[in-house]
């Protein structure tokens, strides 16, 4: 999973993945992606990096079903990955306000 502040970052994520040899890992936009389950059978993401906006990770839909929750339940139990946080230094605002739901 790549978190990073910005879409237009992920072409970035493309780059550095090209560039240690991993140039056969796929790199999904979490954005264009449905809050569904992401392994299933409509969408069938197995494997390869998520690339997510901090914004996009705390975001939900009208269900209540959050961006992070789905990340979760892809990873699962047995995750044996990677979660990179890019830029994290400005992800320091998104902490919601007292009262609020993360």
């Amino acid at each position: 999973r790549w978190v990073s502040v910005g879409s237009d970052l992920k072409y970035d994520a493309r780059r550095d993945l090209d560039d240690v040899g991993a140039k056969c890992v796929q790199v999904h936009p979490l954005n264009k992606l449905p809050y569904s389950k992401l392994d299933s059978k409509a969408i069938g993401i197995k494997n390869g990096v998520i690339f997510v906006t901090y914004s996009s990770l705390i975001a939900s839909s009208e269900r209540g079903r959050s961006r992070l929750q789905q990340l979760v339940q892809w990873c699962g139990h047995e995750f044996d990955g990677l979660i990179v946080f890019d830029e994290c230094h400005k992800a320091k605002n998104l902490i919601p306000d007292a009262g609020s739901q993360p």
